[in-house]
């Protein structure tokens, strides 16, 4: 301060400057992506201090910790489905730590692809096996992929490569449903045509030139009309079976305890 003859006198005081933490900023280009898929990130930051440095921080909302958490641009793989918090804090050279910046990301998830299903047949007679097998990716190396097929004939299997024997003439429908953990499906089907053998040597009865399998051939056969070749068993079979029930009967009868007078 001065006076009006020039004396001058002063005082000295103090001023303080907070610091102010840093204003971030992110930038994405989009928040939705399917599983296994990279995001590109970029972080600014404004800071009233124009001598201050300001670095930053990620945390990508899905328990990661990569080394690429500091950088300003990093770009991040999702490698499974779900909706993560994508959180941005902004650090300066003394300290001050921003409030969170944050971002919500999408990633869907993905059915099993590139599926490979097989039946050795499609053609086979009552009584043979058919052999199946399938081969799926996913696009997430965490998710678990189950087979479940169905045979057309009531019969399931869970297995990845299974045989299944058809004990019925006809055509059957079957369908392979190869699914994710996370409820993905892809779908795959075949038709299996089971064809009559009355001899059960393999060969179709369309096709068999001995259908019964008695050694001679059809135009030859005494098949079904000559009964001095051909026999129908089954009555005999069942008269035995009676004769052998009537037998036990008896003996157990013959064998019962008496009781003592």
């Amino acid at each position: 301060m001065a006076d009006e003859d020039g004396g001058k006198a002063s005082k000295p005081f103090v001023i303080e400057v907070h610091n102010v933490a840093p204003v971030p900023t992110i930038s994405v280009a989009i928040t939705q992506i399917s599983e296994n898929g990279t995001i590109q990130f970029a972080a600014s930051a404004t800071d009233k201090g124009p001598l201050d440095t300001v670095t930053f921080h990620w945390d990508f909302g899905d328990g990661s910790d990569p080394t690429n958490k500091y950088d300003s641009n990093p770009n991040h793989r999702y490698v499974d489905n779900g909706v993560f918090r994508v959180t941005l804090r902004a650090i300066d050279g003394d300290g001050a730590v921003s409030s969170p910046e944050t971002v919500m990301i999408t990633v869907n998830n993905v059915a099993p692809k590139n599926l490979q299903a097989t039946a050795d047949l499609t053609e086979v007679t009552v009584g043979k096996s058919v052999a199946f097998s399938a081969w799926a990716e996913d696009d997430s190396p965490e998710d678990e992929i189950f087979y479940t097929w169905n045979f057309g004939d009531l019969d399931t299997s869970t297995e990845r490569s299974v045989s299944h024997i058809y004990l019925s003439t006809g055509e059957y429908n079957v369908i392979l449903i190869v699914s994710d953990d996370d409820g993905g499906q892809t779908r795959w089907d075949t038709t299996i045509v089971v064809l009559p053998d009355m001899d059960g040597d393999g060969i179709p009865d369309s096709k068999d030139k001995d259908k019964d399998g008695d050694g001679y051939d059809n135009n030859d056969d005494d098949y079904p009309t000559d009964p001095a070749r051909y026999r129908n068993w089954t009555p005999i079979y069942l008269g035995l079976l009676i004769g052998v029930v009537v037998l036990v009967a008896v003996a157990a009868y013959v064998m019962r305890p008496r009781n003592q007078d």
